[in-house]
């Protein structure tokens, strides 16, 4: 800080270095000095205080960047359309139209979906649409519980899977979405290069079978599952499927 007290001019008249910019010999130079002896430091207060704001300001911004990394995400608000879509999903009621291509139902589903898209464009997490989210979260409102299945498709169909969710498919167990708990066998139903589907799959554990259920197949791992409603089946990510070696698939 500059010094407050009365201010003195001193003289001196001694010898001098010679150079461009030095004064003539003899030549009187003039320093204004504090009248306490003391010497000015305001550029190097200055400099301090410019480097002492600039350590608190980035200082400041890492706790803010901490802060938010390890804030919790904001909770998901379901709106009132998509509480009457899960409770539809609890009670089951109307799972076969949501399944069938036209229905009233149907449509009513699409719109929670609209929206969902894999990250990568065709492979990678996937980015649920804001009433898909609220979907996932009315379902565990609910008390439902969920657990991984996968599904292994063709490239035309992901698409349609993602905006609009599951349809049902006819197989030898009846109408539903036909799944199964490991990506190995799911990946039979892909090929190389196409789309296996990672899916959360919900239900209340008090009654699982009334929503999925494990039917027999002629498979070595015998894994495959049946879903009774699409609004239950939520795509995570979509995996690109295994290269084919020879010709064949590993299928199991």
């Amino acid at each position: 800080m500059f010094s407050r007290g009365q201010l003195n001019e001193v003289t001196y008249s001694g010898p001098v270095a010679t150079s461009p910019h030095a004064m003539p010999a003899g030549a009187v130079h003039h320093h204004i000095v504090p009248a306490d002896g003391s010497t000015f430091v305001g550029s190097r207060t200055c400099m301090f205080l410019v480097a002492a704001i600039l350590v608190l300001d980035a200082c400041l911004a890492g706790l803010v960047l901490l802060r938010r990394t390890h804030m919790p995400a904001p909770p998901v608000v379901v709106s009132a359309q998509i509480g009457i879509l899960a409770a539809l999903a609890v009670s089951g009621q109307g799972a076969a139209e949501r399944g069938t291509l036209g229905t009233a139902e149907r449509k009513l589903m699409e719109n929670a979906f609209d929206g969902t898209t894999a990250d990568g464009g065709m492979f990678g997490k996937v980015t649920l649409s804001q009433k898909a989210q609220q979907l996932r979260e009315a379902l565990e409102e609910q008390g439902f519980e969920h657990s991984t299945y996968y599904h292994g498709t063709k490239q035309a169909h992901l698409l349609s899977i993602l905006n609009d969710g599951f349809l049902f498919a006819d197989g030898w167990h009846g109408r539903g979405i036909y799944t199964t708990t490991t990506y190995e066998h799911a990946q039979c139903y892909a090929g190389g290069g196409n789309p296996v589907l990672e899916l959360e799959v919900y239900y209340n554990p008090a009654a699982m079978n009334a929503y999925l259920r494990h039917v027999q197949h002629d498979s070595e791992l015998n894994d495959v599952w049946l879903i009774g409603d699409p609004l239950i089946v939520i795509p995570t990510e979509v995996h690109e499927c295994c290269s084919v070696e020879g010709g064949t698939l590993p299928c199991l």
